[in-house]
């Protein structure tokens, strides 16, 4: 703590870090990640399926056990669930597969056919609970990326989520099995045109505002008001 003091300014990634961390009253901002302008440009067909996506991190942590709670209580056969990603659940994810072959475990891939899988997809859902441990103080970088890809996401009310990101998501307000499987409902039950209209302001708020220079914009600006 004794050498922070002598730090000029700070980068955090939430608001809630200046309560973590004492700033000494020193100039700070906040940028909670930045999007490096991947975009894929060919037209993806979506799935004829009302297919959910998730990618990332599979831990108890990111709420993977209430996805695949959530899902088995979902009884149409029009419904698939795709999961990408690596951790302490990927056997949790396969035993599930097995039993329901509307579940899928999708195994590593490129990052141009990860964007073309999140287009794919009806809907992109975050599991992770808002009470997750140190939820406050860290912004998951998958958030940009899967509004960027232009499907709707569906994902808790984290209190690190600045408000501007707000009307661009659907959040899950019941965070019980039930109130997930709700909400994966009710979106998927839209009518393309709406999701599609949802997803395309989405993209167009992070590709305008959360690339390189727009961020690091934010960066100058505080350094020209020391």
């Amino acid at each position: 703590e004794k050498n922070r003091q002598s730090i000029d300014s700070y980068v955090i990634l939430s608001d809630f870090m200046r309560e973590k961390f004492n700033l000494f009253n020193k100039p700070f901002t906040i940028i909670e990640g930045i999007y490096n302008g991947d975009k894929i440009n060919e037209s993806v067909t979506k799935e004829k399926y009302k297919t959910i996506l998730y990618t990332g991190k599979m831990s108890k942590n990111q709420g993977i056990s209430n996805l695949l709670e959530a899902f088995k209580k979902i009884k149409s056969p029009d419904y698939r669930l795709w999961i990408r990603g690596f951790g302490t659940m990927k056997n949790a994810v396969l035993l599930a597969a097995e039993k329901d072959n509307r579940i899928k475990y999708i195994e590593e891939m490129s990052r141009e056919d990860l964007l073309k899988l999140q287009k794919k997809a009806t809907v992109l859902i975050n599991p992770t609970p808002s009470n997750a441990t140190d939820a406050k103080y860290f912004f998951p970088s998958k958030t940009m990326d899967y509004l960027a890809s232009g499907t709707p996401t569906i994902m808790c009310k984290l209190e690190c989520l600045p408000k501007e990101y707000h009307k661009h998501i659907f959040f899950i307000e019941d965070e019980t099995i039930s109130g997930i499987r709700e909400k994966l409902i009710e979106v998927c039950e839209l009518p393309e045109e709406k999701r599609y209209d949802f997803g395309a302001s989405a993209s167009k708020f992070i590709l305008e505002n959360k690339n390189p220079t727009a961020q690091v914009r934010e960066l100058i600006n505080m350094l020209n008001g020391i």
